[in-house]
């Protein structure tokens, strides 16, 4: 099955890989920038007749493309063999939060590139409490009702948990008391 998150995410990775922007991209395919934007989210893929040449600009094969993975260890992440590495993930989530975009944080804490408790300590948990999971909000609750997390933490993520998970955890809580 094609997973077309997955492949956005393969997508992005590479061109940041090659340190360029959307219409960097755009122009070496002949698409809009937008076009790559909607891949990278995973909200449509590209053409079929995009793909040899999409391909070809980040010498990877149309099957590693469609698989959204490489399939030689040298690719991981847009590397090419011999080059440095890719940036660290908490570079790439702070550009990320700086250019207006918390989906893409949100979808690396989804894939587990980066902790949530690293976001919490640079205070980014405020742009990404929208775009987060309900499992990943219910997890940072149970970590405020354990005393593990702090408790200010609650006025952020609270108003994106739904709210039967509120009422369990009070509920719980209130028995515990």
């Amino acid at each position: 099955m094609i997973d077309t998150r997955k492949i956005g995410a393969y997508i992005s990775r590479l061109r940041k890989g090659k340190n360029w922007t959307q219409m960097q991209l755009a122009d070496q395919v002949n698409v809009t920038h937008q076009a790559v934007s909607r891949w990278e989210r995973g909200d449509s893929l590209p053409d079929v007749g995009l793909l040899s040449d999409l391909a070809a600009v980040f010498d990877v094969s149309v099957d590693e493309l469609l698989k959204g993975e490489p399939s030689r260890p040298a690719a991981r992440f847009g590397q090419q063999p011999g080059s440095a590495p890719a940036a660290q993930p908490l570079g790439i989530v702070v550009r990320a939060l700086a250019e207006g975009r918390p989906e893409e944080v949100a979808r690396m804490v989804k894939e587990r590139q980066v902790a949530v408790g690293d976001l919490i300590q640079g205070n980014q948990l405020t742009a990404l409490a929208p775009h987060l999971s309900q499992a990943a909000l219910g997890g940072l609750m149970e970590k405020v009702m354990n005393g593990t997390l702090d408790r200010k933490i609650l006025t952020v993520i609270a108003p994106f948990v739904d709210s039967r998970v509120l009422n369990e955890m009070v509920r719980t809580r209130m028995k515990g008391a």
